[in-house]
Protein backbone atom coordinates (compact mmCIF):
# COMPACT_ATOMS: atom_id res chain seq x y z
CA UNK A 1 0.00 0.00 0.00
CA UNK A 2 1.33 3.41 -0.94
CA UNK A 3 1.85 6.12 1.63
CA UNK A 4 0.09 9.46 1.33
CA UNK A 5 3.37 11.14 0.34
CA UNK A 6 3.99 8.56 -2.40
CA UNK A 7 0.49 9.12 -3.76
CA UNK A 8 0.89 12.91 -3.68
CA UNK A 9 4.24 12.73 -5.48
CA UNK A 10 2.79 10.35 -8.06
CA UNK A 11 -0.10 12.75 -8.70
CA UNK A 12 2.27 15.69 -9.22
CA UNK A 13 4.47 13.66 -11.55
CA UNK A 14 1.39 12.76 -13.62
CA UNK A 15 0.32 16.42 -13.74
CA UNK A 16 3.78 17.42 -14.95
CA UNK A 17 3.73 14.84 -17.76
CA UNK A 18 0.39 15.92 -19.20
CA UNK A 19 0.63 17.23 -22.77
CA UNK A 20 -0.13 20.83 -23.68
CA UNK A 21 -3.29 19.99 -25.66
CA UNK A 22 -6.38 19.27 -23.59
CA UNK A 23 -7.61 16.81 -26.20
CA UNK A 24 -4.53 14.63 -25.56
CA UNK A 25 -5.17 14.22 -21.83
CA UNK A 26 -5.72 10.59 -20.83
CA UNK A 27 -6.23 11.60 -17.22
CA UNK A 28 -8.16 9.21 -14.98
CA UNK A 29 -9.42 10.67 -11.71
CA UNK A 30 -10.25 8.18 -8.97
CA UNK A 31 -10.91 10.00 -5.70
CA UNK A 32 -7.58 11.48 -4.60
CA UNK A 33 -5.56 9.48 -7.13
CA UNK A 34 -4.62 10.54 -10.64
CA UNK A 35 -3.51 8.11 -13.32
CA UNK A 36 -3.04 7.94 -17.06
CA UNK A 37 -5.29 5.67 -19.10
CA UNK A 38 -3.59 3.33 -21.52
CA UNK A 39 -6.85 2.76 -23.39
CA UNK A 40 -6.94 4.50 -26.78
CA UNK A 41 -10.74 4.69 -26.65
CA UNK A 42 -10.71 6.52 -23.30
CA UNK A 43 -13.35 9.28 -23.14
CA UNK A 44 -10.85 11.96 -21.97
CA UNK A 45 -13.66 14.16 -20.68
CA UNK A 46 -13.44 15.45 -17.14
CA UNK A 47 -14.50 18.62 -15.42
CA UNK A 48 -12.53 20.77 -13.02
CA UNK A 49 -14.78 19.77 -10.12
CA UNK A 50 -13.36 16.24 -10.36
CA UNK A 51 -9.83 17.62 -10.38
CA UNK A 52 -10.23 19.78 -7.26
CA UNK A 53 -9.83 17.06 -4.64
CA UNK A 54 -6.75 15.23 -6.02
CA UNK A 55 -5.03 18.57 -6.61
CA UNK A 56 -5.87 19.90 -3.17
CA UNK A 57 -4.84 16.61 -1.52
CA UNK A 58 -1.53 16.31 -3.38
CA UNK A 59 -0.30 19.82 -2.75
CA UNK A 60 -1.45 19.99 0.87
CA UNK A 61 0.08 16.60 1.66
CA UNK A 62 3.48 17.58 0.31
CA UNK A 63 3.44 21.11 1.73
CA UNK A 64 2.61 19.74 5.19
CA UNK A 65 5.19 16.96 4.93
CA UNK A 66 7.89 19.41 3.89
CA UNK A 67 6.93 21.72 6.72
CA UNK A 68 7.02 19.07 9.43
CA UNK A 69 10.02 17.03 8.27
CA UNK A 70 12.46 19.95 8.57
CA UNK A 71 13.75 19.56 5.02
CA UNK A 72 14.47 15.83 5.23
CA UNK A 73 13.99 13.58 2.22
CA UNK A 74 10.46 12.48 1.48
CA UNK A 75 10.08 9.18 -0.31
CA UNK A 76 13.68 9.49 -1.56
CA UNK A 77 13.20 13.00 -2.99
CA UNK A 78 15.30 15.91 -1.77
CA UNK A 79 13.48 19.03 -0.63
CA UNK A 80 14.85 21.08 -3.52
CA UNK A 81 13.54 18.51 -6.02
CA UNK A 82 10.10 18.51 -4.41
CA UNK A 83 9.97 22.31 -4.40
CA UNK A 84 10.71 22.35 -8.14
CA UNK A 85 8.13 19.62 -8.74
CA UNK A 86 5.48 21.59 -6.80
CA UNK A 87 6.27 24.74 -8.80
CA UNK A 88 5.97 22.92 -12.14
CA UNK A 89 2.70 21.32 -11.04
CA UNK A 90 1.22 24.67 -9.99
CA UNK A 91 2.10 26.05 -13.42
CA UNK A 92 0.48 23.01 -15.07
CA UNK A 93 -2.74 23.49 -13.08
CA UNK A 94 -2.83 27.15 -14.14
CA UNK A 95 -2.50 25.97 -17.77
CA UNK A 96 -5.36 23.50 -17.32
CA UNK A 97 -7.57 26.24 -15.82
CA UNK A 98 -6.70 28.49 -18.73
CA UNK A 99 -7.59 25.77 -21.26
CA UNK A 100 -10.88 25.05 -19.48
CA UNK A 101 -11.89 28.60 -18.59
CA UNK A 102 -15.44 27.89 -19.82
CA UNK A 103 -15.89 25.25 -17.10
CA UNK A 104 -18.25 26.48 -14.38
CA UNK A 105 -15.85 25.27 -11.64
CA UNK A 106 -12.80 27.13 -12.93
CA UNK A 107 -13.21 29.85 -10.29
CA UNK A 108 -13.18 27.27 -7.46
CA UNK A 109 -10.06 25.56 -8.75
CA UNK A 110 -8.47 28.97 -9.36
CA UNK A 111 -9.10 29.88 -5.71
CA UNK A 112 -7.62 26.58 -4.50
CA UNK A 113 -4.49 26.86 -6.64
CA UNK A 114 -4.00 30.52 -5.65
CA UNK A 115 -4.03 29.48 -1.98
CA UNK A 116 -1.60 26.65 -2.70
CA UNK A 117 0.63 29.02 -4.63
CA UNK A 118 0.74 31.41 -1.65
CA UNK A 119 1.78 28.55 0.63
CA UNK A 120 4.35 27.42 -1.92
CA UNK A 121 5.92 30.91 -1.98
CA UNK A 122 6.23 30.86 1.83
CA UNK A 123 7.82 27.39 1.73
CA UNK A 124 10.22 28.35 -1.05
CA UNK A 125 11.29 31.52 0.79
CA UNK A 126 11.75 29.56 4.00
CA UNK A 127 13.86 26.98 2.21
CA UNK A 128 15.99 29.52 0.33
CA UNK A 129 16.68 31.63 3.44
CA UNK A 130 17.20 28.79 5.90
CA UNK A 131 20.86 27.88 5.63
CA UNK A 132 20.40 25.05 8.12
CA UNK A 133 18.09 23.26 5.70
CA UNK A 134 20.65 23.51 2.91
CA UNK A 135 23.48 22.38 5.20
CA UNK A 136 21.38 19.46 6.38
CA UNK A 137 20.53 18.44 2.81
CA UNK A 138 24.18 18.73 1.70
CA UNK A 139 25.37 16.71 4.71
CA UNK A 140 22.71 14.09 4.08
CA UNK A 141 23.77 13.78 0.42
CA UNK A 142 27.43 13.37 1.39
CA UNK A 143 26.54 10.83 4.05
CA UNK A 144 24.48 8.83 1.53
CA UNK A 145 27.40 8.90 -0.91
CA UNK A 146 29.89 7.82 1.78
CA UNK A 147 27.65 4.94 2.84
CA UNK A 148 27.30 3.89 -0.79
CA UNK A 149 31.07 3.93 -1.28
CA UNK A 150 31.63 1.87 1.87
CA UNK A 151 29.04 -0.65 0.78
CA UNK A 152 30.75 -0.99 -2.62
CA UNK A 153 34.23 -1.24 -1.13
CA UNK A 154 33.54 -4.19 1.15
CA UNK A 155 34.93 -6.60 -1.42
CA UNK A 156 38.22 -4.71 -1.39
CA UNK A 157 38.54 -4.10 2.34
CA UNK A 158 37.97 -7.56 3.75
CA UNK A 159 39.99 -10.51 2.55
CA UNK A 160 38.72 -13.97 3.36
CA UNK A 161 41.08 -15.94 5.58
CA UNK A 162 41.81 -19.42 4.32
CA UNK A 163 43.95 -21.99 6.02
CA UNK A 164 45.82 -24.68 4.19
CA UNK A 165 48.25 -27.34 5.22
CA UNK A 166 51.72 -26.70 3.96
CA UNK A 167 52.73 -29.15 1.22
CA UNK A 168 56.35 -29.40 2.27
CA UNK A 169 55.73 -30.92 5.73
CA UNK A 170 56.59 -34.61 5.87
CA UNK A 171 54.48 -36.91 7.97
CA UNK A 172 57.68 -38.42 9.36
CA UNK A 173 58.68 -35.14 11.05
CA UNK A 174 55.64 -35.22 13.30
CA UNK A 175 56.40 -36.79 16.64
CA UNK A 176 53.38 -38.82 17.69
CA UNK A 177 54.64 -40.44 20.85
CA UNK A 178 52.22 -41.67 23.44
CA UNK A 179 52.45 -39.77 26.68
CA UNK A 180 52.95 -42.31 29.46
CA UNK A 181 51.20 -40.22 32.08
CA UNK A 182 48.00 -39.36 30.13
CA UNK A 183 48.19 -42.00 27.41
CA UNK A 184 47.37 -39.37 24.80
CA UNK A 185 48.70 -39.38 21.30
CA UNK A 186 49.06 -35.80 20.22
CA UNK A 187 52.04 -34.30 18.46
CA UNK A 188 51.30 -30.89 19.94
CA UNK A 189 51.59 -32.06 23.52
CA UNK A 190 55.22 -32.27 24.52
CA UNK A 191 55.86 -33.25 28.10
CA UNK A 192 59.13 -33.20 29.90
CA UNK A 193 59.13 -36.05 32.39
CA UNK A 194 61.93 -34.46 34.38
CA UNK A 195 59.94 -31.37 35.40
CA UNK A 196 57.88 -31.88 38.56
CA UNK A 197 54.99 -29.66 39.44
CA UNK A 198 54.62 -28.59 43.07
Amino acid sequence: MRTMDELAISNLRILNTLPDELSSFNLVIDGKELSISGDEKYDKIFDLKELEFPIYFSFQQLLNSLRFTSFQKIDGYKTSTLIKMINQSIDKVYQIIEMMEDDENSANLQEIIDDIDDKYVILKNRYSTCSFGKIFEAFNDHLDSACGYLAQSKEYLYFPVTFSVADDVDDEEVNEEVNEETEETNPNLQYDDDIKLD
